[in-house]
């Protein structure tokens, strides 16, 4: 199966048309018959016809400017196509065909579009291609003999898939490889592309669930993918740190819950008040525990010192209890 080399541009009027309409417009508000040349009214038709004139001209000159280039574009595009079919890029020729059919639909792009979309596995588009191809009663002999060719080809290699939807479904959506799956497929059985799929089931922005399948040529398959219900405030369980409170605060107690007032939401536990809780210190905490201690350390001190002293001195040198220390030369 090859591709078509030619784009089968169609022809389109030139500006010329438009001219020449203007032109039939100026002469009859000209020329009519029962109008003289200096009548008010014959120049005032001349000026309106005038300006229609101006009018028809440049309208359809603007929009063929615009579709020359598009039709300039897509003719690049094409051609880079066949450059890519002949290096057997199918990727490349994929994405300049497309954006080709999509500046100037054609036959003969569509064909060479739907050959490079076999090429890549893209069985599902290429069908739909070349269904397309058939139906058209102006496709030539050879993109119709391309498309049947094609359609025996992909459609016994199809896989079809049937994707149940269950739970919650309600604000959900189910994406299948990225692009969201209609809600009117889910349960029917579809055709699908041979090769690995992702579904997944969407709340807003989170994905709530999702599957991976994995397809072999002419597979029916099955799939099921639960939709969970989605959480209220009293599941949200609260994995944060604890608060770091000060004395006397009041605070919603939040046994395995996120939520309290503050979020706007009702009180999910009972308000205590640390300023009614009885207040209970270790013994190392009170103020009288460490004075002891001092009284304790100093008086030890004081001991040790009259013990050294009465070790030392000479016998008859002091005298009394803490004793006189005789000095002599």
């Amino acid at each position: 199966m090859g591709v078509l080399a030619s784009m089968g541009f169609e022809t389109s009027e030139g500006p010329g048309s438009g001219r020449g309409e203007a032109g039939r417009i100026v002469e009859s508000g000209r020329g009519g018959p029962g109008f003289a040349n200096g009548d008010p009214i014959v120049r005032a038709l001349t000026v309106v016809s005038s300006i229609v004139a101006v009018v028809l001209w440049v309208a359809p000159a603007a929009a063929q400017s615009a579709d020359a280039r598009a039709s300039a574009a897509a003719r690049h595009l094409f051609q880079r196509g066949l450059a890519c079919v002949d290096r057997e890029d199918w990727q490349g020729a994929v994405e300049a065909f497309g954006r080709a059919r999509d500046l100037h639909p054609s036959t003969v792009i569509l064909t060479n579009h739907a050959v490079a979309l076999q090429h890549v596995g893209r069985l599902v588009e290429a069908s739909e291609a070349y269904r397309q191809i058939l139906r058209d009663p102006g496709a030539n002999e050879a993109a119709r003999r391309t498309a049947q060719e094609g359609l025996r080809d992909v459609e016994p290699r199809l896989a079809h898939l049937t994707v149940h939807v269950e739970g919650s479904t309600d604000g959900a959506i189910v994406l299948m490889d990225g692009a969201q799956l209609d809600r009117a497929l889910w349960g029917v059985s579809m055709p699908v592309d041979p090769g690995a799929h992702r579904l997944e089931a969407q709340r807003g922005a989170t994905i709530v669930t999702s599957a991976e399948i994995e397809l072999r040529s002419r597979a029916e398959a099955q799939t099921r993918l639960h939709v969970p219900a989605p959480l209220v405030a009293s599941e949200i369980q609260y994995e944060g740190p604890a608060p770091v409170l000060a004395p006397g605060s009041v605070v919603a107690s939040m046994h395995a819950t996120g939520e309290s007032e503050a979020l706007g939401g009702p009180s999910v536990g009972a308000i205590t008040s640390d300023a009614a809780r009885p207040e209970h210190h270790e013994v190392y905490e009170e103020w009288w525990f460490w004075t002891l201690v001092g009284v304790a350390i100093a008086g030890a001190g004081v001991g040790t010192t009259i013990a050294v002293l009465e070790s030392q001195s000479p016998q008859g040198g002091a005298s009394g209890t803490l004793g006189t220390i005789d000095v002599r030369p």
